[in-house]
């Protein structure tokens, strides 16, 4: 598939397999996501790439409680990617985003689908998130900014939906 195809069809997947995704695949997806750009080329943020089952069921299970529902915010995906930004950076926010921005595309380029999910400063802020953080030997002095729940489709990949007439305002 070529750039612009893969950037026109590329959609949120919101119902996965139960088939974990080929290790050696989603490898290669990750190592494409580290050529995101980041502010001043520093490459400063960290991705966690989460397939064990006991930790997918606590982020999961913290993640829904933000939002005080009984769901399970990742769709039933077997793999979660962590984007965590260096807080120190004034770009931690955006670094973290463009990693996880080329991941979903790139695991999209190999029929993998994923979607974003939100709230993960507030997981990690949660007791049970830290003690996750810490489990995981991660470094000081980062802050998670988003996920993606990775797999593949349990069915059709979603259509794309017709673009709003005023996306874009020329001056």
């Amino acid at each position: 598939m070529d750039a612009k195809e893969l950037l026109l069809t590329r959609r949120s997947v919101r119902s996965f397999t139960d088939k974990r995704v080929d290790r050696d695949v989603l490898k290669e997806a990750l190592r494409v996501s580290t050529y995101a750009p980041t502010g001043m080329g520093r490459q400063s943020p960290l991705l966690v790439c989460v397939s064990d089952d006991e930790a997918i069921e606590t982020l999961k299970k913290l993640n829904a409680s933000i939002l005080g529902m009984d769901i399970d915010p990742y769709y039933g995906a077997k793999t979660i990617i962590l984007a965590f930004g260096k807080a120190e950076r004034v770009t931690c926010v955006e670094d973290a985003t463009s990693l996880l921005v080329y991941l979903g595309l790139a695991l999209y380029g190999e029929g993998i689908g994923s979607c974003w999910v939100h709230r993960m400063k507030q997981v990690f802020e949660l007791p049970e998130g830290k003690k996750l953080i810490e489990s995981w030997d991660l470094p000081e002095g980062y802050v998670a900014v988003g996920s993606l729940a990775v797999g593949y489709p349990d069915g059709e990949h979603p259509t794309v939906a017709e673009r709003k007439k005023d996306y874009i305002i020329y001056k």
